[in-house]
């Protein structure tokens, strides 16, 4: 998430949509009171390596650290939603600055979403062991805590079969209110082109977007099934007003 007071920009980051790649090119563009919230360690490595600056002033206080070790999100934090952030700032500034977000396909976004799961976050034990029984259970019908760890220990077909019914990979919550677009506009993933011509634009500079939490995915190719099941996706509500809101 960016507060951008020196070029009037608010960004909504969402899942799997390069909002990291997005928020660490902004960075270098910031004003001292700009805020920019902080993004998984190893990006924040690739951030120091390439002396970009780090996030700023997303702590409201000097307990900031205390709360988020106790497992609080702060007040300003990375995947913010856009009612969240309006509340904060206030409607005033919400309606004078230009507030964006970033959407993807569904079915490329659930693929996404499995592979780093899968093989880009590391899930306490506990967690993987009662996903396991979750999953493979004979005596379950359905999961009783869904949750998107499950790509840890199950299949890419089980995955979407589970995602089709609970949306994993969901980001209409982040930038809608009522299922209205609260944002003045959502950017298709598909088109990073005008995204990084309109920021251009905005901060009068060139952008040097990086291409990061990319390389999980280890196979390209889908059986004739998780095809079936990839489309399947689509007939969940929240994916179909997704789709629908790209025109895709």
């Amino acid at each position: 998430m960016i507060i951008s007071h020196k070029y009037k920009f608010i960004f909504v980051k969402c899942g799997k949509v390069a909002g990291t790649s997005i928020e660490i090119a902004l960075r270098k563009c910031l004003g001292d009171k700009d805020i920019s919230t902080p993004v998984v360690d190893y990006d924040e490595a690739y951030a120091k390596y390439k002396k970009i600056p780090e996030a700023q002033n997303y702590r409201n206080s000097e307990y900031y650290n205390k709360r988020v070790s106790k497992g609080s999100r702060g007040v300003f934090y990375e995947h913010a939603w856009a009612y969240e952030i309006r509340g904060l700032v206030g409607s005033s500034m919400w309606d004078d600055y230009y507030t964006f977000a970033i959407e993807r396909d569904p079915r490329d976004k659930s693929l996404s979403t499995y592979y780093h799961h899968k093989y880009g976050i590391e899930f306490p034990l506990y967690r993987n062991i009662y996903n396991v029984i979750d999953i493979y259970s004979p005596f379950k019908g359905q999961l009783s805590h869904p949750h998107p760890s499950i790509a840890k220990v199950c299949s890419l077909s089980r995955w979407l079969k589970e995602d089709a019914i609970h949306a994993f990979s969901e980001n209409w919550s982040r930038y809608t209110v009522n299922d209205n677009v609260i944002v003045d506009k959502v950017y298709s993933f598909n088109d990073m082109t005008t995204l990084t011509s309109d920021l251009e634009d905005l901060v009068s500079s060139r952008l040097d977007v990086p291409r990061l939490k990319s390389g999980f995915r280890k196979k390209r190719s889908l059986s004739k099934n998780e095809h079936l099941l990839l489309d399947k996706l689509l007939d969940n509500g929240i994916y179909k007003k997704e789709f629908k809101m790209l025109e895709l």
